[in-house]
């Protein structure tokens, strides 16, 4: 039985003369050639700056990105039958769980993220929300404000908005005690009381105030329309689209990898993801199955599924990801911080080396 095994790598760079001859690395062929990405649909603006500096080495390739909510982007391939040469899921996990074993054998988590509260200009109450003056969970049930978030079953950042309510009801209330909070009554039944519906339709329709859309990025031109006001949105969406956002506590916002205030009931709190872990979704994984998301930290992965046509590009353009440039983009100018070091799961299943630059 194979054992699986975490790689830590510090940034990479493809071993072009291993492979075809090294004619990959002179990217000058005589033939114009396609990299299909289908990606995350928060990943959309770093790929593309990602894309046009590939290009510019690779001056016979044209990348080609697709962006949709990760499972929807996966499912593409895995129940659609689609052809890429790249996959970029907001949830490393969803790779194995939804890719191996038919359709990949390996991935990389590259980057992390964390949930904010994203606002429009001139939202309601939204100086209230930044000065501390009345809690977010406060201004969403008092009725006078749109909130929305991605649908669970298609996106990640959807099925995590709803971790967060159910966290924020277990921090401010349920459990508050355990973390030396006064338990804050607003927060009561919070869970049911923002996200609508019943069984596997709780958060997947537009209902009242609560908003969904397909994937995270929807939002965004509601936001700009004025229809609504508040979102469950990633924080480097929120600055990439230059839009205003309020921090939530890191007992709540799935960022955090370290210790939270010891608890004293006895539960089996192990820092914060083992908080995370006390709360659950379940989606939509087929027309016929459900799968349960656990609550985690956000972390990104990528592959090469085996169905792509062009693996020796596909690993030249993931070269350019994990190198100090890509890491640039990604965190520099995109706000999303990179795994400084990369993990890779199943290194030895990867089509085409990558070496470590120390």
């Amino acid at each position: 039985m194979l054992k699986r095994i975490m790689v830590f790598i510090l940034s990479f760079v493809f071993i072009c003369g291993l492979v075809m001859g090294g004619s990959a690395c002179n990217s000058d062929t005589a033939d114009d050639q396609i990299l299909k990405i289908f990606h995350a649909g928060s990943l959309s603006v770093p790929f593309a700056e990602l894309e046009s500096v590939f290009e510019e080495t690779h001056p016979n390739v044209d990348v080609l990105l697709e962006s949709a909510g990760s499972a929807a982007t996966i499912r593409k391939v895995t129940e659609l039958g689609k052809t890429c040469d790249i996959i970029g899921s907001a949830d490393y996990t969803l790779i194995p769980q939804m890719m191996y074993d038919e359709y990949a054998d390996w991935h990389i988590r590259f980057a992390r993220n964390e949930m904010v509260l994203g606002y429009r200009d001139g939202a309601p109450y939204a100086s209230d929300l930044a000065d501390g003056t009345k809690t977010w969970y406060e201004v969403f049930l008092g009725g006078e404000v749109t909130y929305g978030h991605s649908d669970p079953d298609q996106d990640p950042c959807g099925y995590r908005a709803l971790l967060v309510c159910q966290l924020a009801q277990k921090y401010y209330y349920d459990d508050a005690a355990d973390f030396g909070l006064t338990p804050d009554a607003d927060a009561n039944g919070l869970y049911n009381a923002l996200i609508k519906g019943t069984d596997m339709d709780q958060g997947r329709q537009s209902i009242d105030q609560e908003m969904v859309r397909p994937k995270e990025t929807d939002l965004i031109a509601l936001m700009e329309a004025g229809t609504l006001d508040y979102m469950f949105q990633y924080k480097s969406v929120c600055v990439q689209h230059d839009i205003d956002y309020i921090e939530l506590d890191g007992a709540i916002n799935l960022s955090m990898t370290g210790e939270m205030p010891d608890s004293t009931s006895g539960k089996p709190y192990e820092g914060a993801e083992g908080f995370y872990q006390e709360a659950s979704v379940a989606i939509q994984k087929t027309p016929t199955e459900t799968q349960t998301i656990i609550g985690k930290p956000i972390v990104y992965g990528i592959t090469v599924p085996k169905v792509s046509e062009n693996k020796v590009l596909a690993m030249e353009f993931l070269a350019l990801l994990l190198s100090e440039e890509g890491c640039e983009i990604l965190t520099g100018v995109c706000g999303q911080p990179s795994i400084i070091p990369g993990l890779i799961d199943y290194p030895e299943n990867m089509p085409m080396p990558l070496t470590v630059i120390v």
